[in-house]
């Protein structure tokens, strides 16, 4: 067992330690303005997002904008982020498309003396009967437009390019029995 006693000595501490209170960042508030007339603001029409005392002491008085309203708002989020929203959903279909057929070989087999004619319809269909594509789709669509005629024996690469520049690079072999 250990044995412990006190002492009535005082240490003085060699530094003090303070309190102090951090003052707060004072974060801007801002308001959405609706620009009146084409100025150094934006373009009419345009909704901005501005600090508040920069609105009322500054926009509002010369009559450079207004006050958006909420149906200018929910006007200006449907335009912005629906039509990026839809261009994701588009293009996350087109990589999935692009998965399966990049590199893809589509071969069409024929006899040494018969004549042919390959086209898009005919690259459409192969793909439609494998289930690679789908009908009414961007892919199908972009596929079908494409004009092509391949009548001789041998090996196309086609290239078709979609929006954000993603490609699917498809090879056609046409051979002989």
């Amino acid at each position: 067992m250990l044995k412990g006693y006190v002492t009535h000595s005082v240490v003085k501490p060699n530094s003090a330690l303070y309190a102090v209170k951090k003052k707060k960042k004072k974060i801007p508030k801002l308001i959405n303005i609706t620009v009146s007339s084409d100025n150094e603001i934006g373009t009419k029409g345009e909704i901005k997002k501005v600090k508040l005392s920069h609105a009322f002491n500054y926009i509002i008085p010369q009559k450079l904008g207004y006050r958006s309203t909420i149906e200018e708002l929910v006007e200006k989020e449907k335009n912005e982020n629906t039509l990026r929203y839809i261009d994701e959903i588009k293009a996350s279909f087109i990589w999935a498309y692009k998965k399966k057929l990049n590199d893809f070989i589509i071969p069409f087999q024929f006899g040494k003396d018969e004549k042919f004619c390959v086209t898009q319809d005919n690259i459409v269909d192969y793909l439609l009967c494998r289930g690679l594509i789908r009908e009414n789709d961007d892919v199908y669509d972009k596929m079908k437009s494409k004009k092509i005629k391949l009548s001789d024996f041998g090996t196309y690469p086609i290239k078709y390019t979609f929006l954000n520049n993603i490609n699917i690079n498809v090879t056609v072999k046409i051979f002989k029995k």
